[in-house]
Order: C-alpha cells, then structure tokens, then sequence
C-alpha cells in the first residue's frame, strides 16, 4: 500500500504493532477492508498473514455490516472506542471479543486501529448491553440516539414496544428503512434542523396511527463542542388528548347549552318587556290627555297625584327600554346610525339639560373643554344615553354641595369624555362587577337610589356598539370619574347631526324619571 505502517524494517512500528502481544487490526475507515494485521491477530482468527489482509472487518463480525459501520463511526467520531463484539475465527468458532477502536491518519487518510481482547471466559465483559443501555431500557419513555447521517446508534425498549421491533433491527439503519417515506421525511427534516440551529425542540406530533406524541430532540456535542448526533426522547400521550378533546366537546356542550338558556332568557324578557311596553304607553296617553283637556280643571293636588303617575310611567318605560335595548345589543340587532356629530355642542347641551336635577340636590354641575369644535362620526342618541345615564348616577351618589364635572379632550387619535363626581365611590372589590348585567356596588345604595343594576351594563354595551371604551377610577369615599374613549374620526359623506334641544330634554326627562324632583 506504499503507507507508513507497512514498511517491516521500522524497529518502532515492528516493536509497538508487528510484535505486540495484543491482537492488533488496521482498518480502512471507508471500506473497513483490513490493510494490516500484527503476528497475534493471526494466530487469534487462525489465518495466515495474507489470508487476513483478503478480508473486510465485517467478514469477522457477525453483526450486519451496516452494524459495524455503525460502530466504527463511533469510535472515529471519539463518541464510544470500547465496542462488545461476537467474532468468527476461520475454524468458524465464535469468540466474544472486547475491541478498543480508534481513529489515526496517515498521508492524510484515515484508518481505525483496533485491539482485540478475547473475553469469552469473562461473564461480565459478555454482557450485550451496555450500562447506558440499562438505563435506556428502564426509561418510561422512548429513547434514541443517532450519528450524524441519521443511523439509529442506540434504542431503548421502549421504543422496540411503540413501533413493533427489535434493537438489533434498528441498530445501523435510517428511518426510511423503518418508517413510511413520509414519517421518515418528517424525521429527517427534524433532525436537519436541529443540527443546523444547533438547538433542543420540544413539539407534539401525529403520527400516521394517529397517536400523539409528545417530543424532546436535540443535537449531541463532544467534548470539543462538536455536533456528533442527536437524540431524543417521547412519550405517547395519546390518551391525555383524547381527554382533552373529551372534555372540550363536553365543555362546547355545556356552552352551547348554556347559550341557548340565555337565548331563551332574552326570549322572554323581551316578550314580557313588550307586554308591559303597550299598557304604559297607554297610561302615558291618557296622562297627557288629562292634562292637556282637563287643564283647568286640575286641582294642585290633583296635579301631584298626575306629576306622581307620570313620573313611575317613566320610570317603567325607561326600565322597559333599558331591557330591550339590552336584549337587541347583545343579539347584534340595534341599528347604529352614524352621522358627524359636533360632539362639544351636544356634549354641553346634554349637560345643560341635566343642570336643573343637579340643582335640586344643590350640586355643582359643570362642563370643561379646551377644544372649540370637534366632528366625529357616532351615532348621537346612543351618546346622548351613555352621558345621561351617567350624569344620573352621578346626582344619585353624590351627596349635596358636592360637584360633579364633565371634561372632554383629545388624546391622540381619541376622544376622552370623563364624568368625575365627588360621591360615595365604589368599593374596590366591586368595580369588576359594575359593568355586568345586574351588577351593582351596593345594592341597599341602588334601591334608595331607585336603581336597576343594569344601566351601566347598558352603557358598557353602548360605548362597545360605537366603538370605544369605558373604565372607572374610583376611591371608596372620595367620589369616582368614569373614562369614556371614542375614536376620532369623521367620514365626508355622512350628513351632520343636528342638535335638538326638545329631544335631549325628553330624554333626559326620561332618563331621570327616578329621580325625584
């Protein structure tokens, strides 16, 4: 072969190779052909010098050769050098041999020398597995490991278990000798990956049985920070997605069910609401009929008695209205009409009309803006009940002498209304319920109040329906400002809201009907 090893006349290669008492092959590390043999490995495998040096490694083996490769691929990437081995001599005796591998390189080429030690009386060194794969095996998971061209090194038996074969069926293959080109396609790229990012993954994957797996992978450094593999673990959890869908389908279930109670609720409510709508109208009519006809003949305490009927009619309309708006909100069928509306104008006619139920309570009612002018496109009579019905709230908590003040600004792109008042707060652990159907601070506080706990829900619908926000800062005591955030924006092709006085103060009429004057 004209290589260093060969030249017989060197005392330092005959002293350390040729005639050391240890069995000693040189290997092409490509085609595991034996280029050199020393006098013991001779008479080890009973062949004549030029009888061995006819043969491949694998020829001595009886692993697969793909096996074998497998192992010197090891030794040559520094990963493992000490390999168990079952070798047929020429008498064609086998012999249970420990073969300490390792990689050399001469004129640039690589070789694989190996020593071979005869251990077929040693119990111990016969083990076929390893310590690690002790380990492996008693893993409740799979387990794998892989050189870098993606041949199985090692398996545990939990794998043997998932995917129905034996190690020694698995040792030195590639996934696309085990698995359909398509998982196996899935765990090349995989480990493609993996090596080239140099990072762990963590996934769930499918599998073609359709069974789950839950999956750790990384790449396999050496101790000079080189990649020489990858490895992974799973687990089939299989069962925990069954549960997990199970209980998402019963989950879906009991929404749906629960969806189609309240259905049915608003149902009902806004059947009851319409029953009651017709007699009040009714009793409103006649009211205003009486004192339009019957005016002068209307005593003082006749005139109570009707101020006392109309003021509980409007009360109940207000109530009425407030659940069939709340109804149609949430079924998405109340039509929001968009126009560009000169919010500061409105905002100071809606505090305007309030003015006289503040002043009743002795509050000082006040509106501020720096802003001179401000279009943007709403929809007016939803604003108009948001402002009112906070503006009541407001007089109704808020003790005498107190102020309550109205600020709008820009912020942005927004439009920032707050309604701040000095009244009696909201406790802290109550401002999450405000908003919500029914919810209120304190209930003894609503029904002194006439209240309903529902005309804050129906704002946060409102204020949702026109596309802005609404938040609350509030300290138990020291009174509570409410944030209202609207978009800034205005369309050229609407037409303009026009301000009309007569139908704010019947709103507002409407709206503070339960607040007595």
């Amino acid at each position: 072969m004209g290589v260093y090893f060969q030249n017989d006349n060197d005392q330092f290669y005959n002293v350390f190779f040729k005639n050391n008492v240890s069995n000693m092959l040189i290997i092409d590390y490509e085609t595991l052909e034996i280029i050199d043999a020393n006098y013991a490995a001779c008479t080890f495998y009973k062949y004549s010098y030029q009888e061995i040096l006819e043969l491949k490694f694998t020829d001595l083996s009886t692993l697969k050769s793909d096996q074998v490769y497998t192992q010197i691929n090891l030794a040559a990437s520094h990963v493992k050098n000490s390999f168990a081995f079952k070798h047929r001599i020429s008498t064609g005796e086998i012999k249970n041999v420990r073969v300490n591998s390792g990689l050399i390189t001469i004129n640039n080429k690589n070789y694989i020398h190996s020593i071979i030690f005869d251990v077929t009386e040693n119990d111990e060194a016969l083990r076929p597995i390893s310590q690690m794969q002790v380990i492996l095996d008693n893993l409740p998971f799979v387990a794998w490991f892989k050189d870098l061209q993606g041949r199985y090194i090692a398996v545990n038996k939990s794998f043997e278990d998932q995917y129905g074969c034996l190690k020694e069926n698995v040792i030195g293959k590639f996934d696309f000798e085990i698995f359909s080109k398509a998982q196996a396609d899935t765990f090349l790229f995989g480990d493609i990956d993996i090596i080239t990012k140099r990072k762990k993954v963590h996934f769930e994957e499918k599998n073609e049985d359709d069974k789950w797996n839950d999956v750790y992978k990384g790449p396999v450094f050496n101790d000079y920070g080189n990649i020489i593999g990858t490895t992974g673990i799973s687990r089939d959890i299989t069962q925990k997605k069954l549960q997990e869908k199970a209980l998402h389908d019963a989950e879906r279930r009991e929404m749906q069910l629960l969806q189609e109670t309240i259905d049915l609720k608003d149902n009902f409510i806004t059947m009851i609401t319409h029953e009651f709508k017709t007699p009040i109208t009714i009793i409103n009519a006649a009211i205003q009929t009486m004192e339009i006809v019957c005016k002068d003949d209307i005593t003082p305490k006749m005139k109570s008695y009707l101020n006392k009927m109309k003021q509980n009619s409007l009360r109940q309309q207000r109530l009425v209205d407030n659940l069939l708006d709340v109804t149609r909100l949430r079924a998405g069928r109340m039509k929001t009409n968009f126009k560009n509306v000169e919010i500061v104008s409105l905002t100071r006619e809606i505090v305007a009309s309030v003015k006289l139920y503040a002043g009743q309570k002795s509050l000082r009612l006040t509106f501020q803006t720096a802003c001179d002018r401000v279009v943007v496109s709403t929809d007016a009579e939803k604003y108009e009940r948001i402002l009112l019905n906070l503006l009541s709230n407001a007089i109704k908590f808020t003790p005498s002498e107190k102020s309550i003040n109205v600020i709008l600004y820009k912020q942005g792109s927004d439009l920032k209304i707050d309604i701040k008042d000095r009244g009696i707060g909201i406790p802290e652990d109550k401002k999450v319920i405000i908003f919500e159907r029914f919810g209120q601070a304190d209930t003894s506080l609503t029904r002194q109040a006439e209240g309903t706990g529902i005309g804050l829900y129906l704002v946060k619908l409102l204020v949702d329906n026109l596309g802005g926000t609404i938040h609350v800062a509030s300290e138990e005591g020291y009174g509570s400002t409410f944030s209202i955030t609207l978009p800034l924006q205005q369309y050229a092709a609407q037409n303009s809201h026009k301000i009309n006085e007569d139908k704010i103060l019947q709103a507002t009429s409407l709206e503070f009907s339960d607040i007595i004057l």
